[in-house]
């Protein structure tokens, strides 16, 4: 599925889980101060999937009597992140490498990773000004992008599933997405967000291939508190997308206004209950399927957006995200699909060793009845994770991942693509964390820098 540069709505700031178990686990910094942080972490795992060859392959490659034949893997994992500021001013950048050993599928050893910028500061006393840029490459294919319309709730890195465990076929790629988001504070409370992002998606294996994308989206919205607890939010967002599938580029135009409530309920020090929603209209712009000679299509659905967090105590919480959007697949199909996507996670700390999450994620989609056909599909996704820490720099891990999804009444499939396909996969493996710098930069009335103790 092309990156999609979501407009991100004004979220009311809220504090990360302050503590997280043994592994890893460091004392919340103090934001009023400067602060220097260098950290690598590396994994190395191994497990089995039951359905490696069709998942690594793809339908048309797999040998025949092999569709759903299971296998060993094995993964190693590298990552970096330097972090330098405070609450109002920082800088991130952070990377990761990984390497994946399918087995005896006949895909051996594939490679990926990602690197990504990020700075923000305050312009005036109620103004700041966000950037964030991202390079990834990948090695597989994946229709988990199913889930990508709700990247204007959750964060892309929170959703269930991963290229590795949701790949269909080795299919290089590489993409990148940039984001600019300013706020300025109008008045005494209220708060308009200016957003714009831009996001790309090539396939080296040739020129506006299929699957290969450009997406252009900007946005304003307005919060208005009307207490510590209760605002209102409303906005307009815009995107155009240029798709290139099997019989040229299908344009995909998108005009959204919606608005709702933000409320926040505090039952104690530890724990309190956040809910957003939006509801609305969206007007699209796109192409019918090349079985209806790619005529223009233009048609409004309503739109809705939700999400819920629950903080249960000090190291427990739950989250569920919905969105409603319009998403398109041009590796595999010319259908654009309205798309209903949920997702849930859940989290927590058992004792002070024990740390496990779980997501999990369902997405469903239909061609518009302007479109003129009747084409589905469904994706379900589950992952969960457990994490034992040792100690503060050495954990082990166990996970477990199921991806599956099925289309219907799409004429248009490449041939030799599954209609349907799922995968089941369990690996374990340990996990070291290594601060290579954690320093606070004491402030002299010199303008010079210096560090105190971490």
């Amino acid at each position: 599925m092309a990156p999609q540069a979501e407009a991100q709505t004004p979220q009311q700031p809220r504090a990360p889980r302050g503590y997280r178990g043994l592994f890893g686990g460091t004392p919340m910094p103090d934001p009023a101060r400067t602060r220097e942080e260098f950290t690598l972490t590396t994994s190395l795992s191994a497990g089995y999937d039951d359905n490696l060859a069709a998942a690594a392959l793809g339908g048309a490659s797999t040998p025949p009597g092999q569709e759903a034949q299971g296998g060993y893997l094995g993964q190693g994992q590298i990552d970096l992140r330097y972090y330098r500021g405070r609450l109002v001013r920082s800088f991130t950048l952070d990377g990761s490498a990984y390497g994946v050993g399918y087995g005896d599928t006949g895909v051996g050893f594939v490679q990926g990773g990602y690197m990504s910028a990020s700075g923000t500061t305050q312009v005036r006393t109620r103004d700041s000004f966000q950037a964030h840029q991202r390079v990834s490459f990948d090695p597989l294919f994946t229709l988990g992008g199913l889930a990508s319309v709700l990247d204007g709730t959750v964060a892309p890195g929170s959703l269930p599933g991963s290229n590795t465990t949701t790949g269909l076929v080795e299919r290089r790629s590489w993409s990148a997405q940039t984001g600019l988001d300013y706020s300025l504070g109008m008045g005494r409370r209220d708060t308009i967000n200016l957003n714009y992002g831009y996001g790309i998606l090539r396939y080296p294996d040739g020129n506006d291939v299929p699957g290969d994308s450009d997406t252009h989206r900007a946005s304003t919205s307005w919060m208005h508190p009307f207490n510590r607890r209760v605002s209102f939010q409303g906005g307009y967002d815009y995107s155009y997308g240029r798709y290139h599938d099997a019989d040229g580029i299908r344009p995909l135009k998108e005009h959204t206004i919606s608005g709702g409530p933000m409320i926040e309920k505090v039952f104690s020090r530890t724990k309190r209950m956040q809910i957003s929603g939006s509801a609305g209209a969206q007007y699209v712009q796109t192409l019918s399927s090349v079985a209806l000679r790619r005529t223009p299509v233009d048609y409004w659905a309503p739109y809705g957006e939700a999400a819920a967090q629950f903080d249960f105590s000090r190291t427990w919480d739950a989250t569920v995200n919905y969105r409603r959007g319009t998403t398109v697949l041009p590796e595999v199909t010319s259908e654009s699909f309205v798309t209903d996507a949920i997702s849930f996670g859940f989290g927590g700390v058992i004792g002070s060793r024990l740390e496990v999450d779980t997501n999990a994620g369902l997405s469903t989609g239909t061609t518009a009845a302007a479109a003129g056909s009747e084409a589905q599909n469904k994706t379900i996704t589950w992952s969960s994770q457990a994490r034992w820490g040792f100690s503060r720099k050495f954990a082990v891990t166990a996970a477990y991942d199921y991806y599956k999804y099925e289309f219907s009444s799409v004429g248009d499939l490449p041939a030799g693509f599954p209609p349907g396909s799922s995968r089941n996969t369990i690996r374990v493996g340990v996990t070291i964390w290594l601060p290579l710098l954690g320093n606070y930069v004491a402030e002299r009335p010199n303008g010079r820098s210096g560090r105190s103790s971490s």
